[in-house]
């Protein structure tokens, strides 16, 4: 058994539980009455789904960041206008630069720098 999803347009409006996909397909009706041609029938389930060009799919994290939605972000990372920015990391010691996400910018560690060649 597995879950089939009936969506109109981006909006879940039912869900069955049923041996196949291709059953529900067959014969849609007789798992869900209120079944039209325009609902979509599917056993995938989205968190955030988006229906766009006559396709239903996943938000990327970029649709995600417009709608208002949280977004975990990479380090370079920071949300502006609601949408992504990478700020490049700048040359240097890579071991020594780390990103801090409060302030949305990259901090070169020049005391561990310091250390580090005095222990030489």
């Amino acid at each position: 058994m597995k879950t089939i999803n009936f969506y109109k347009k981006e909006k879940l409006i039912f869900s069955v539980y049923a041996e196949s996909l291709e059953d529900v397909l067959k014969s849609p009706l007789s798992y869900f009455p209120a079944y039209t041609t325009d609902v979509i029938i599917t056993d995938v389930s989205y968190q955030y789904p988006i229906y766009k060009d006559d396709i239903l799919r996943e938000m990327t994290r970029e649709e995600k960041v417009r709608a208002g939605i949280d977004v975990t972000l990479e380090d370079g990372e920071i949300i502006k206008d609601k949408k992504i920015i990478t700020v490049p990391k700048p040359s240097g010691n890579q071991k020594y630069l780390s990103w801090n996400k409060e302030k949305g910018l990259w901090l070169l560690d020049n005391e561990r720098e310091y250390q580090t060649i005095w222990h030489l």
